[in-house]
């Protein structure tokens, strides 16, 4: 028996991270999953009814992926479980090039048709024009808006993503009211 599993371990690359957690995913992205806004109000994303502060406001979307790499290796390992309550799963998403919010309506000075990515960042000021790295990517993706507000005015835009094959995945969006 000693034997089979130090086979096993010569043969077998699990990776984890630093955290326990499975390593990352390589995926495609395949659609757009959904589009949502912060703040939640009672553990509820803001509707586009509502009014929000510029300055808490967050476009929130989700992707849909196909992975091309699984590692589901638990069911075939005799006493191998790997716990993953508290893991958030990480993608390496290969067919990214480009991800745009074009506006569908005037919005805030900008006319139909501008991508207003470089007005949005996440949460390491990386703005949403200028992300190009896509290897540790998490489901969901949140950008805050870094402008000011001139009067209560609401985002209508679509969310674009290019592939690297060249086509487009788009969806349409319209934000609560924003306001400063």
């Amino acid at each position: 028996m000693c034997l089979m599993l130090a086979s096993w371990a010569c043969t077998l690359s699990l990776d984890f991270d630093t955290e326990g957690c499975p390593s990352i995913r390589r995926v495609n992205v395949v659609g757009i999953e959904q589009i949502f806004f912060s703040p939640f109000m009672n553990q509820i994303a803001a509707s586009n009814a509502d009014t929000v502060s510029s300055r808490d406001f967050r476009l929130n979307f989700e992707l849909t992926y196909q992975s091309f790499q699984q590692a589901s290796l638990g069911s075939w390992i005799p006493g191998f479980a790997i716990a993953q309550v508290d893991c958030e799963p990480r993608f390496f998403v290969e067919n990214i090039s480009n991800i745009m919010v074009i506006l569908d309506q005037p919005f805030n000075g900008f006319p139909v048709g501008t991508d207003i990515a470089f007005l949005l960042s996440n949460n390491n000021d990386v703005q949403l024009n200028r992300l190009r790295d896509f290897r540790d990517s998490r489901q969901f993706f949140s950008f805050r808006f870094n402008q000011n507000i001139g009067n209560l005015q609401q985002l209508n835009a679509s969310l674009v993503v290019t592939l690297r094959d060249g086509s487009v995945l788009s969806e349409p969006f319209q934000s609560p009211f924003l306001t400063n």
